[in-house]
């Protein structure tokens, strides 16, 4: 019987991060654990931009003055499982300390568990169980620990497109303070749920492409936690999957979590935007935004006429809300109609008779745009109008709830996709 041969490049990781006496709110051990497969076949080629992603992930936290060490095993000394659970039973954890875990490989599901197996290499030598692993950290006692794990690969030939992240020389320690000091607890991110299988390409996963850019973005950004980097991750990986393969990959979560009161809570704007936000496709049923722009890295200035357009699979109702960046809610669309002979069209909303032109004016910051799409109609909502403009006057999270048919017996499916906007002031221009 011939012997199957075989290159696996295991790389294990161990990045400690220790802190400096400047930064003294900030933990005071960070340890990245990488587990990533990269070469055993074809599929696997992609995992390289995981690792890179976990350098990336250590080059940012030191512009805060961390310290970094990082340690990397050759991959003759982690083919046996054993050998890889001692190396990470050694690493010594204080109790404020932080793991943070990632694993890529090729991977199975056991029968009944959520958990996956995973495989570094193509022989059980060195399978690895995601339950068993995730007892292993939780038994260092740290206090905050995140796993990420992606697995189970079927090879996909195209290329998937998410937006390149823009190098900026700084990001807000308030976001790194709440992403990793303010929190506490375990939280479990596996790139597809039970039977299903991840899409990955030569240039890396949908879901590992959707995670790091998520956590990215979310070192920018003015209300960051783990649960939005978990459901905007799971929209994105679903979304992804279904537009490139009509094939179903829903990121399984377990969340833990608690946070110091400065971000126990979330502002009802963030839970609307990124957190309980619905599918934007259900079968043959689907909802798509956008503007004049497009839909992506959207920028409009003073004075700017905004041009939103929507299309829809089905007939149905569409509401279509706006979320301006000092929090006030109006409704751009109200139960509006779309027949059958509008279907498939992108109507473009300045369109449709009385409606307003959207303006771009004070106050700028970032809007958001939800559109909903209901083969019923939706629930009556309180407004009133300002200058044309219909104001939301209801309970906003009761309204956003209403909409989505949670407050509704049998509101049927609600489809839901959104936008970002940026609007800046440009000064000395006056509209007219």
């Amino acid at each position: 019987m011939m012997k199957q041969k075989y290159i696996l490049l295991l790389i294990l990781t161990l990045f400690v991060i220790l802190l400096m006496s400047g930064v003294a709110t900030f933990a005071q051990t960070i340890h990245i654990i990488g587990l990533v497969d990269t070469e055993s076949d074809e599929r696997l080629a992609g995992n390289k931009f995981v690792k890179t992603q976990l350098y990336e992930l250590g080059r940012n936290l030191s512009v805060t003055d961390l310290k970094i060490d990082s340690v990397q095993f050759t991959p003759e000394s982690l083919l046996d499982t054993s050998l890889i659970y001692d190396k990470i039973r050694k690493i010594k954890v204080e109790k404020n300390d932080v793991i943070f875990c990632y694993s890529a490989a090729h991977g199975y599901n056991r029968g009944g568990s959520v958990y996956p197996t995973i495989r570094f290499g193509l022989t059980n030598q060195s399978d690895i169980y995601i339950g068993k692993l995730k007892g292993v950290l939780e038994s260092k006692n740290a206090r905050l620990c995140i796993i990420i794990n992606e697995s189970c690969n079927a090879l996909h030939k195209n290329k998937f497109f998410f937006n390149n992240n823009e190098p900026r020389s700084l990001f807000n320690l308030q976001s790194l303070k709440r992403l990793f000091v303010d929190s506490k607890g375990t939280f479990l991110m596996l790139s597809c749920d039970l039977d299903q299988k991840s899409l990955i390409t030569e240039e890396g996963g949908i879901f590992g492409k959707a995670f790091f850019y998520t956590l990215h973005e979310q070192f920018y950004s003015e209300s960051s936690s783990w649960e939005i980097i978990a459901q905007t991750t799971k929209r994105l990986t679903q979304r992804a999957a279904l537009e490139y393969e009509n094939f179903q990959q829903v990121p399984y979560i377990e969340n833990n979590l608690s946070y110091q009161s400065t971000t126990e809570t979330q502002s009802e704007k963030d839970v609307a935007v990124n957190v309980t936000i619905n599918p934007y496709k259900y079968e043959d049923f689907e909802i798509e935004i956008k503007t004049d722009k497009g839909r992506e890295n959207l920028m409009y200035y003073k004075c700017d006429t905004l041009r939103i357009s929507i299309r829809v699979t089905k007939p149905c109702f569409i509401r279509l809300v706006d979320i301006s960046p000092d929090n006030q809610t109006s409704l751009l669309l109200d139960n509006y109609r779309i027949d059958a002979d509008k279907v498939g069209k992108w109507i473009e909303i300045n369109s449709i008779p009385n409606q307003p032109y959207f303006i771009c004016s004070q106050p700028f910051g970032v809007d958001y745009l939800l559109s909903f799409a209901s083969q019923k109609a939706f629930c009556p909502l309180n407004f009133k109008k300002v200058n044309g403009i219909p104001y939301l006057e209801d309970d906003f999270k009761n309204a956003i709830d209403c909409t989505r048919g949670k407050l509704l017996m049998g509101a049927g499916i609600v489809l839901e996709d959104k936008l970002k906007v940026f609007t800046k002031d440009k000064f000395g221009v006056s509209c007219h």
